[in-house]
This record gives C-alpha cells, structure tokens and sequence, in this order.
C-alpha cells in the first residue's frame, strides 16, 4: 500500500491519480473485509455456560434457526387441524417460541431480533436462550431417556408424543402417521442447514484466500509499474495486470453479493 501511494504521488497524470486511487481503495476494502471474518461473534462464548454442549445444548445461547428445527419437531405430533382458535400445532409453535429469551445477557441484540416475529426472518443472525419451563423440563427428559448425541427413532417419537399429550395438544391415532413423517422432515430440515453452514464457511474462507491473493497481486503490479517508467512494455503489462486483477475483484464481488442473497441467512448472517 505504501508503494502505491508512492506511485500516486509520483505520476501527476490525473488518469493515473484516479486508477490507483480506486486500486488503493480496493485494497483497504479487501483487508477489512478479510479481518471482519474473524472478529469475534458472540457463538464462541456459548461453549463455555454448557457443561455438556451436546447433550445439555439448550442451556447454551443458540442460533434461532437451531430451536426452530427443535420447534418443529417438537410440534410434529400436535394436531394441525384449523379451529375457530386455530391449530393445536399453531398453539404448540407459540409456546416453545415464547419460551426463548430473545435479549439474552452478554449478546448484542439488534431490533431485528427482539421479538420472534422479526428474529423468524433472520433465525441465523439472532441469538436466543431457552427459558424454565415445560419444553426445558421436556428436553432433560429427552437427553435422560434418549441422548441427544444418538437417539433411537422410537424413544425420539416417545418423548415428544408424550410432551404433545401432555399439553393437550396431540393429534388422533389416524394422523401419528403424518405426524411421523413431519418428524422426518423437519429432521431433513436441520440437515440441509448444516450444509448451508458448511458452504458459507467454505465461502468466507475463500473470500479471505481472494482479498490476500488480490492484495499481494496489486502491490506486486504497483512495484511493477513505478519501475518500468522507460519500458512502455513493461508499463502496458504491469497496467494489463492492474486491471485484471480489478476485474476479477469486481466479479468476485458480484458473485458474492448473489450468493448472500441466495443462501438463507446469508454467508455471513447478515
């Protein structure tokens, strides 16, 4: 950065002034970028209020869309059939999500997730923590009877039935069929959220890999240009890369934009 600011106060050609400036610029860019990548975020924090983070999981502070996976299979075997008062189902997904904390202590808040109305269309930005209750007793009793870590099919179904039947919220013996299915669903659910959690991490490293290598490939062009001031080849060259390099940022960044907007939550959770 220092040899292109050289370069800039060396050439007087307005041109010249303005391209760097920009290549500059886009250095800068590129660099906070990469570091805002590892900026701490408040998910690191979590592991340390579990005693077991796998099978005592719900005590820690959570993604959203990690208890909303849980709501849903939770809520598998209450009865989806529409009343004047709506659905046993609806009833169910209302009292496990009033069950969160959504300002829980020592993680930064924004309006967004306050409420489960607003944190529901961003769960992977917003943060929340289970509160006491029946779901909290219901979840001990699962990792009791079943483990979180391996749970049998039967024992899962079990103990959720249960918790439905116990809040009266369980459907007939005609629909345990469906219910079952729904089980499964929501279960496929969680696994193509761990994927999307895996794609964005391998973006995010990849972003980090592109702002160095586009870094390093700027300041190697500058040296490039400011010592080939009386070989007009070596200065076309050295310009060809600049611009190369500025053109394969500026892709880098249209794809990236499409892929934020296209993965849920977006790559960085935005």
């Amino acid at each position: 950065m220092i040899t292109l600011l050289l370069v800039m106060t060396y050439y007087n050609t307005r041109f010249i002034k303005v391209r760097l400036s920009v290549i500059f610029l886009s250095c800068v860019a590129l660099i906070l970028l990469s570091v805002a990548i590892f900026l701490p975020k408040p998910s690191f924090a979590q592991a340390s209020r579990c005693a077991d983070p796998i099978e005592a999981w719900y005590e820690c502070w959570q993604k959203l869309s990690t208890f909303r996976n849980q709501v849903n299979q939770w809520c598998a075997f209450a009865d989806p059939s529409n009343t004047s008062g709506g659905s046993k189902r609806q009833a169910c997904e209302l009292t496990l999500y009033g069950s969160l904390d959504y300002t829980p202590t020592g993680i930064a808040t924004t309006d967004k997730c306050k409420t489960a109305e607003s944190a529901l269309k961003t769960p992977d930005a917003c943060y929340v923590e289970l509160k006491s209750g029946a779901w909290k007793t219901a979840l001990n009793n699962f990792s009791d009877t079943c483990t979180f870590a391996d749970p049998t099919p039967e024992c899962s179904e079990q103990q959720r039935e249960q918790f439905a039947e116990d809040n009266n919220w369980a459907v007939d013996s005609s629909a345990s069929s469906s219910s079952s299915s729904g089980a499964v669903d929501t279960t496929n659910s969680a696994q193509r959220s761990k994927f999307i959690e895996r794609i964005s991490t391998y973006i995010r490293w990849l972003t980090v890999g592109v702002g160095i290598l586009s870094v390093f490939g700027l300041v190697i062009s500058g040296i490039q240009y400011a010592a080939a001031q009386e070989n007009p080849q070596s200065v076309a060259a050295a310009k060809s890369r600049i611009n190369n390099i500025v053109i394969g940022i500026l892709i880098y960044l249209t794809m990236f934009g499409l892929l934020q907007w296209l993965i849920p939550g977006g790559v960085f959770g935005l």
